[in-house]
């Protein structure tokens, strides 16, 4: 199984929910560029220094979009 399925059945339904919506806002092109790495890394290569790079990049958007899900999904409590 891979590593990112893994992780996604240790988190709360919610948390899934929320990390789906931001994985599709990828780009096509950013969806083929991670299934390509995984692919490698499943087959024992590592990830070259770009592809980290343009991962981290993937990464900063994916947690940039879940931060703001997380924010507008627990409606603000009133005092």
């Amino acid at each position: 199984m891979a590593p990112h399925m893994m992780h996604q059945q240790m988190q709360s339904p919610e948390m899934q929910r929320i990390m789906a919506m931001a994985r599709n806002t990828l780009s096509q092109t950013q969806k083929t560029f991670l299934e390509g790495v995984e692919q490698k890394m499943r087959g024992g290569q590592p990830p070259s220094g770009d592809d980290m790079k343009t991962m981290f990049g993937i990464q900063q958007h994916i947690m940039a979009v879940v931060s703001t899900l997380q924010k507008f999904s627990h409606p603000a409590e009133k005092k």
